[in-house]
């Protein structure tokens, strides 16, 4: 879930055992950030030591999507706003792809 959202909707299919899919409205990852999304205790926040003095939210994505994608097939599309192209990337046992 994006931090900028305002709406979320989620939907399962079979009580959730075949498919649990969730949007939001947010602002996106970027492209560059897919591949990370499911690497534990990965985060697009820090760029550089000086970075750890900004850090504004303590969000888990990371390791909430890592711990889904060791026993799930898990696929990420997103886009960030306002480029029209959506990029997906697809985690199985933390192997993405």
């Amino acid at each position: 879930l994006d931090a900028d959202a305002t709406q979320i909707d989620i939907s399962c299919q079979k009580g959730g055992l075949e498919s649990i899919t969730v949007t939001d409205d947010g602002t996106g990852i970027h492209p560059r950030d897919l591949p990370l999304a499911c690497t534990r205790f990965a985060t697009s926040k820090l760029v550089n030591v000086e970075d750890l003095k900004s850090i504004r939210t303590f969000g888990f994505r990371g390791e909430a999507l890592a711990s889904a994608s060791m026993v799930a097939r898990v696929a990420i599309t997103s886009r960030v706003r306002p480029r029209p192209r959506r990029n997906t990337n697809t985690a199985n046992n933390n192997a993405t792809t």
